[in-house]
C-alpha cells in the first residue's frame, strides 16, 4: 500500500529541493529524476515559468510524499510507480522533481511540483485543487490504481470527486478497474478488427483469456475472475461487438472515397425526410405491427429525425458511440501535441531570455565576478542550449517563437472544436438512446399483450 500527502512550499524551496535529491538517500541520485527541468537548477526554471506568465502567488511549489509499506516495493518499482504519478496527474504541464529515498524502511517518493503550470500560466491550485475535486483525493485514487497495477496492497477505494466535466471524468475513471480497462482493449481492438476472429486475435495478443458461449467473457493477465463484456454495457455484447466491428470495416471503405467533412452542427443533424409518415413504408410496415395509438408518437419522432425504419436508430446509435471514441482520441492527440509545443516554447524562450547574460559574460573584463553574479542565469543558459539541440531543423536553425505560437494557438482551437463535438454527440447519444429504449419497451408491450391472447385462446 502507499500512503500519500501533498502540501504547499511558501518559502526555501532551494533546500526542499535540495534535501529530496541528497545522495545518500538516493543511491547517489540514481532515483532522481525530472521532468520539463534539471534538478541542479530547478528553482530557476521554476521562477522562470513564472516570470514568463506573469504570476506573483506566495506559493513556490507543492510537495508530493508517497510512501510504502516496509519491504513492499522495490526501489525501481516505487521510482516508477512517482513517475507515473507525477505524469497521470500533471499531464506534461508542470515541472517536476521525483527522487526515491531508500535510506528508510519504508520507501518513499518525493515529488516537487512547480505551482505554475508552464502551457496555460493557470496555478496548480486553480487546476488541481479545488474545493470540490482537492489534489489529495486525485493523488490517492491514482496512486491506488497503481499499487494495484504492481500488485500492491491498497488502502482503499475512495470516491470519484465532483466538479469535473464528463469528458474529464471519463478520462480520469478510465483505466481505474480491470472493467475499465477490458472496455479499453474491446474498443480499441474494434477499431482495427477485419472480423470478429482478427478481434479475438488482437484480444489474445493483449494478453487476455476468452471464454465463448452464452455471453462472451474475458479474463485479463493477472485477473482472478472473468468478466462477461455484457456487463461493461449495451455496446459490448458479443452481438453488439460484431456489429460494430461491420460498421466499422463498411466506415473503413467508405473513406477510401473523398468526402467532405460531414460533421454538422448538433442543431442542424436532424433534418425531416421528404414527405410525410404514411408516406414512409418502412416506419408504416412496423406501425401495423405495434399498438398504433402507443406507436405514433414514436413514428412522428423517427421521421423527424430522418429514420425510415427502427433499425436505423439502431445503426445511429452504434455509429454515435463510435464517433465519440474517435473523438476522444483526437482530443488526446491534440493535448499531446500542445503539450510538446509548449515544452518547446518554453525551452526555446529560456535559451532567448538567457543568451544575452552569456554574451555578457563572453566579454565581461572579470570573469569571476560577473559568474558569481550571475551564476544561476548562466547554469539556465546551459541547460537551455543543450535543450534546444533537439530543435535544429536541418539548416541548423531554430523554429521561431512566433510561428510555434502560432501552432499552439490552432491546435487550441481545434480541441475547443472537437470538445463541442463531444458535447454535441454525448447530448444526441442520450436523445436516441432514450428513443430506442422507448421502441425497446413497445415492442415488449406488444409482445406480451399477443402472448397474453394466445394464451386466453388456449
Amino acid at each position: 500500500m502507499a500512503y500519500t500527502s501533498i502540501h504547499p512550499i511558501e518559502s526555501t524551496l532551494n533546500f526542499a529541493i535540495s534535501y529530496i535529491t541528497k545522495p545518500h538517500k538516493t543511491e547517489e541520485q540514481k532515483y532522481v529524476d525530472s521532468y520539463g527541468c534539471t534538478p541542479i537548477i530547478a528553482v530557476q526554471e521554476f521562477e522562470r515559468t513564472k516570470k514568463d506568465t506573469h504570476h506573483r502567488g506566495s506559493i513556490l511549489a507543492y510537495h508530493l510524499i508517497q510512501s510504502f509499506a516496509p519491504g513492499e516495493a522495490t526501489p525501481e518499482q516505487a521510482h516508477e510507480i512517482g513517475i507515473k504519478l507525477a505524469d497521470e496527474l500533471l499531464k506534461g504541464q508542470y515541472e517536476y522533481v521525483i527522487s526515491t529515498h531508500i535510506d528508510k524502511e519504508h520507501t518513499h517518493n518525493h515529488i516537487i511540483i512547480n505551482s505554475v503550470n508552464f502551457e496555460t500560466g493557470k496555478t496548480f491550485s486553480t487546476e488541481l485543487d479545488r474545493k470540490n475535486n482537492p489534489a489529495w483525493q486525485q493523488i490517492r485514487n491514482i496512486s491506488d490504481e497503481l499499487c494495484k497495477e504492481y500488485g500492491l496492497s491498497v488502502i482503499s477505494n475512495p470516491e470519484r470527486g465532483k466538479g469535473k466535466s464528463h469528458y474529464e471524468w471519463e478520462q480520469n475513471k478510465a483505466g481505474n478497474s480491470w472493467k475499465n480497462k477490458l472496455k479499453i482493449s474491446i474498443d480499441e481492438c474494434i477499431k482495427t478488427a477485419t472480423s470478429f476472429d482478427d478481434f479475438l486475435d488482437k484480444m489474445k495478443a493483449l494478453d487476455y483469456e476468452i471464454k465463448q458461449g452464452k455471453h462472451i467473457s474475458f479474463r485479463a493477465k493477472g485477473q482472478e475472475r472473468f468478466t462477461r463484456a455484457k456487463t461493461i454495457g449495451y455496446y459490448y455484447t458479443e452481438e453488439q461487438i460484431r456489429y460494430r466491428i461491420d460498421r466499422r470495416i463498411m466506415w473503413r471503405e467508405r473513406q477510401n472515397t473523398p468526402t467532405e467533412n460531414t460533421y454538422t452542427p448538433r442543431g442542424e443533424r436532424f433534418i425531416s425526410i421528404e414527405g410525410n409518415v404514411a408516406e414512409n413504408e418502412g416506419l408504416k410496415r412496423w406501425a401495423m405491427l405495434q399498438n398504433m395509438k402507443h406507436a405514433s408518437k414514436l413514428i412522428n419522432e423517427l421521421s423527424e429525425r430522418g429514420f425510415e425504419t427502427p433499425e436505423q436508430l439502431h445503426e445511429k446509435q452504434v455509429d454515435l458511440y463510435d464517433e465519440r471514441l474517435d473523438i476522444q482520441d483526437e482530443i488526446k492527440q491534440t493535448e499531446s501535441q500542445m503539450t510538446d509545443i509548449s515544452l518547446q516554447l518554453k525551452q526555446l524562450r529560456s535559451y532567448r531570455d538567457t543568451k544575452e547574460i552569456n554574451q555578457k559574460y563572453k566579454t565581461a573584463k572579470n570573469k569571476d565576478k560577473f559568474f558569481r553574479e550571475h551564476e544561476s542565469e548562466l547554469h539556465l543558459y546551459q541547460i537551455a542550449k543543450k535543450q534546444v539541440q533537439s530543435l535544429l531543423n536541418e539548416n541548423g536553425k531554430l523554429p521561431a517563437i512566433s510561428d510555434l505560437e502560432k501552432q499552439y494557438e490552432s491546435l487550441k482551437a481545434k480541441k475547443a472544436d472537437l470538445m463541442q463535438r463531444y458535447k454535441d454527440i454525448r447530448t444526441e447519444i442520450t436523445e436516441v438512446e432514450k428513443l430506442k429504449a422507448s421502441i425497446d419497451n413497445l415492442e415488449k408491450s406488444d409482445q406480451t399483450r399477443t402472448k397474453t391472447k394466445t394464451d386466453n385462446l388456449t
